[in-house]
């Protein structure tokens, strides 16, 4: 998926309903597709400014190092 995807997956939440909670896992496969790199945190922070860049107030994302949220703004990766 591209942040371009993600961007308009966001307009689309936002134009429903801003205060909905977007939860982003970052997908690692154990079992299947073992071939597909886990996001870092890094990309995952990118990831959760695209989404409250577009109106969402309540993002949260899952990374290798634990969970960024609503009050995570000053987490540098």
């Amino acid at each position: 998926m591209t942040l371009e995807e993600v961007a308009e997956i966001g307009d689309r939440i936002a134009s429903i309903n801003p205060e909905l909670q977007v939860t982003v896992l970052d997908y690692f496969p154990t079992f299947r597709r073992r071939f597909i790199k886990r996001p870092t945190p890094r990309e995952m922070l990118k990831v959760k400014t695209i989404l409250e860049e577009r109106g969402l107030k309540t993002v949260i994302v899952q990374t290798s190092i634990g969970h960024i949220g609503p009050g995570d703004k000053k987490t540098k990766y």
